[in-house]
């Protein structure tokens, strides 16, 4: 039997393109040791190591053979594709906690704002727009390939048997996409794939008042001016007011401090959506995400109710509103004033978000002249990632160097802002202030943040400044609003709490799901968080369960939870193998009786 000598076999073996497989492999697996991944990294890995060698090595064949002036195109192209890749891949992973997605790519095609708020934010970037056009032109020097004479239908039959090997694997193994680490590559290919072929059928956010919505509504008021400010992705745990030694929110702990008695903290407040497309619309309407899509829909906004008890109203988001064409949803007869970005003609300052403190300035004159009562809901965007860290409208920072704290501080000054504008008007005095969040993120690291159901996630700030007037007036309401401060609330809880600051009484049980804190809270009230329902599709789902003192939760790719958050607050001891029986029967129970809930297994179930 002839040899045939490893000379003669070596050039069909590997090429130039087979080392960006070995080097893209590895800087997967420095990612993945740097952060947290969702996925554990089993053997399988090295399989898919393999799929990515006999792609690139492929295509680095094919190039072999194809003429140069193309070559030198496609190289370019492919080039800055990579480079693209390497750069994105630990931001993708540090928000979402894998590669690029199914579920991302279709967010970009059905949300093209976010796609487009990339781009702008790299153009306007000098240093990452430098970092990606000097990689791109040194890896287009270094992928050039040798020009071959011989060999050419050898090169072509290799090439493409090994492209198509890869993508036959990878078209016959989805499930593996769905439960393990993967090299960054592979993963990305995959989510393009599907991600460009599949269409999203979420039902739309939409705004349809029912038909005399209005008609039991209460015929008194008490003309509080109310303002609702919602931080963006703000956790309790940096807060200096909740107890963290840092100097990243002077103003508001200082405000804090010297009105201490007209402050209420709630130490124990969650919000029942790690997806801002999912809480807000809760704190819109007091309707929580596993409720039904048509109740959401239909329900009256916190702003009809204001409207309608004579109240001017205004709505500021420094967020754009084209996403999910949250303007349609928002927007509606009794919204007086609605103010964001795109409506300003402000340039985005941080991911597709403005400059909180510019749009305050901006708007100073149109909040001056509101006539009371009057309502404001406010929507910040500095501690959205990749988190702001500078304003036209600062210059000094009280030299804070940690991310998270510079964004904070921004909001901080903000807060400042909006605070000084009313106090010119001289209605402090008169006015209400809930300062809450849509939901964590400062301490997220198990999930990310839009399908995690830990508290890390849900945690989030919920204070209430009360005029002393007020607090003369409802002493009895006013040691009940005390007394819940330590139970568990939730943010579909800020509607009927507003609703019962403006007419001064509690309203029934059909307007809202969430309950009014002006009213006692049972210790026994169930709360139900989900990331996923009929307006919000995503390829990691699970839900989360609170009641007393415990925490039932689900996820996708690691199943069923069960901690005691009274004695394990960071929820570290899974206790689920020890559940109680009746226990999980109570919480079987409450799965079976949710629509939402119940897909959630079915999907996983069926996947």
């Amino acid at each position: 039997m002839k040899i045939i000598p490893y000379s003669k076999i070596k050039p069909f073996l590997y090429n130039k393109f087979s080392l960006v497989a070995i080097f893209l492999s590895l800087y997967s697996l420095l990612i993945y040791y740097l952060q947290i991944s969702i996925y554990p990294l089993r053997i399988s890995f090295l399989i898919f190591m393999a799929v990515s060698y006999f792609f690139w090595t492929g295509l680095g064949f094919l190039f072999k053979i194809i003429p140069q002036k193309i070559s030198v195109i496609l190289r370019l192209f492919l080039s800055f594709s990579i480079v693209v890749l390497i750069l994105s891949a630990p931001q993708f992973f540090s928000e979402f906690k894998e590669f690029l997605s199914t579920g991302i790519v279709i967010l970009l095609k059905e949300q093209p704002v976010y796609f487009w708020g990339y781009v702008r934010q790299t153009l306007t970037d000098i240093n990452m727009l430098s970092a990606i056009v000097l990689l791109s032109l040194l890896l287009w020097y270094l992928l050039r390939p040798a020009t071959v004479t011989k060999h050419k239908v050898k090169y072509a039959v290799i090439g493409l048997i090994m492209i198509f090997f890869a993508n036959l694997t990878i078209n016959t193994q989805r499930t593996y996409f769905q439960t393990q680490f993967l090299p960054v590559d592979v993963h990305s290919f995959y989510a393009i794939r599907y991600g460009l072929k599949n269409k999203d059928i979420e039902k739309p956010l939409k705004h349809i008042l029912s038909e005399n919505w209005d008609k039991d509504l209460p015929q008194t008021r008490e003309n509080w001016n109310i303002v609702l400010v919602v931080f963006e992705s703000l956790s309790r745990v940096p807060l200096p007011f909740y107890g963290y030694d840092n100097n990243y929110m002077p103003f508001m702990t200082n405000w804090i401090q010297q009105e201490k008695d007209r402050f209420l903290l709630f130490k124990n407040a969650l919000t029942l959506s790690g997806a801002t497309d999912v809480s807000m619309p809760s704190i819109y309407t007091g309707i929580g995400p596993q409720e039904d899509y048509q109740k959401l829909v239909t329900a009256p906004f916190i702003w009809d109710y204001a409207h309608k008890a004579g109240y001017e109203t205004m709505a500021i988001n420094s967020q754009s509103q084209e996403w999910k064409q949250m303007k349609n949803f928002v927007h509606d007869a009794y919204l007086d004033h609605y103010y964001y970005p795109e409506k300003l003609g402000m340039k985005f300052y941080n991911d597709i978000g403005t400059d909180d403190l510019s749009l305050i300035k901006k708007i100073e004159k149109n909040i001056l002249q509101l006539h009371e009562p009057f309502f404001i809901y406010y929507n910040t965007n500095a501690t959205h990632g990749p988190l702001q860290q500078t304003s036209p409208q600062l210059t000094d920072y009280q030299d804070i160097k940690d991310k998270y704290g510079r964004a904070l501080y921004i909001t901080d000054q903000t807060v400042k802002a909006l605070v000084a504008i009313l106090k010119k008007k001289g209605v402090l005095n008169r006015t209400i202030f809930i300062f809450t969040a849509d939901h964590g993120n400062y301490t997220v690291k198990r999930r990310a943040r839009t399908s995690s159901f830990f508290k890390e996630t849900l945690d989030i700030p919920f204070m209430i400044r009360l005029p002393e007037t007020w607090i003369k007036k409802h002493p009895d309401t006013y040691q009940i609003l005390k007394k819940n401060t330590i139970k568990r609330v939730a943010n579909t809880d800020i509607a009927p709490s507003i609703f019962h600051f403006i007419f001064g009484q509690k309203p029934e049980k059909q307007y809202f799901g969430g309950k009014s804190l002006l009213t006692p809270i049972d210790n026994k009230r169930i709360i139900i968080s989900l990331s996923t329902n009929d307006t919000r599709h995503w390829n990691r789902e699970g839900f989360g369960i609170y009641t007393r003192n415990e925490s039932f939760i689900y996820h996708d790719n690691t199943g069923f939870h069960f901690y005691n958050v009274k004695i394990d607050s960071l929820q570290q001891n899974d206790m689920i193998e020890n559940i109680p029986p009746e226990r999980r029967r109570f919480y079987d129970s409450i799965i079976k009786q949710n629509q939402y809930l119940q897909r959630v297994i079915k999907r996983t179930r069926h996947n």
